[in-house]
């Protein structure tokens, strides 16, 4: 006969299933990809050591990771489509992180702090949403709903 326990946060366990440990570079690359999911939202791309790299809104942002056991603290490097508020571009990266990285993971994000590294002159607003000018990579983008 299996026992069938309850942890602290009142999830049911079983003993024989063994145990799932996420790595930090995992978390890292999970919550690079969500990052980029938010329109207007980049990283750099191309150099080699740093030398080089050019501002790219289709790349993947930056981000360190610390974690203390299933709770992360996140540190975001992100470039950004200017004219934008950027205010409301930090948050809603903030919330979407925040929202679907624990649900990917597992893994609880108790902060996230975002740099802003560059702006990229050449956005435009319509209807409410960001329509980027002169990007080269014309594939879709996730928008926040």
């Amino acid at each position: 006969m299996t026992t069938i326990t309850q942890d602290v946060a009142g999830r049911v366990t079983d003993p024989t299933r063994g145990r799932l440990e996420i790595a930090e570079r995992a978390v890292v690359k999970v919550a690079r990809q969500v990052a980029n999911e938010v329109a207007g939202a980049g990283g750099h791309s191309g150099g080699v050591l740093g030398i080089g790299g050019q501002a790219d809104l289709s790349a993947r942002p930056e981000v360190d990771v610390q974690l203390s056991g299933r709770t992360a603290t996140l540190r975001v490097t992100v470039g950004l489509a200017y004219p934008a508020p950027l205010r409301q571009m930090t948050e809603r990266i903030r919330e979407h992180i925040v929202a679907r990285v624990p649900a990917l993971t597992g893994i609880d994000v108790h902060r996230v702090d975002i740099e802003v590294a560059w702006l990229v002159p050449g956005a435009t607003r319509i209807s409410g949403d960001l329509a980027l000018t002169g990007r080269s990579d014309p594939s879709p983008r996730r928008r926040l709903a």
